[in-house]
């Protein structure tokens, strides 16, 4: 949720990308497929709780001998993640939201800190027209 914007990004209730999946420490995972409205609950340390608003259409429990073969398990059943490109790891991403304005005055807040850092190959394949923000 949005701490600037009143009420941006929704709420407890709401999320962008509903995956109800996860992974435990005990190597096993729990995927659940379903659209309605679904609960998880990990506060008891010896058990977990999921409450699902209807039926659900399936529930998977995986395990693995390791830790990286349950993530396996589970990735070979919804889907492995592609390569991440090179340039990421010398790259940024910016995920911000709340209009043009707000967005502009936050990537100059950013360019300018880079800047000042002398860190603008930071910007290396970035789309960005950096003189633009640094001179506004």
């Amino acid at each position: 949720m949005d701490a600037f914007a009143d009420g941006a990004g929704g709420d407890y209730h709401t999320t962008y990308f509903p995956q109800p999946t996860f992974i435990s420490s005990r190597r096993f995972y729990c995927h659940v497929t379903t659209t309605r409205y679904l609960e998880m609950d990990f506060e008891n340390p010896h058990y977990h709780e999921l409450f699902v608003n209807g039926n659900p259409h399936e529930i998977l429990i995986g395990t693995g001998s390791s830790m990286l073969e349950v993530v396996q398990n589970l990735s070979a059943y919804i889907g492995r993640q592609p390569v991440l490109p090179d340039w990421l790891r010398s790259g940024v991403i910016l995920g911000v939201q709340g209009g043009t304005k707000r967005v502009s005055i936050l990537v100059c807040a950013l360019v300018t800190a880079l800047v000042s850092e002398n860190r603008c190959k930071t910007f290396n394949g970035f789309l960005l027209n950096v003189r633009h923000y640094v001179e506004q």
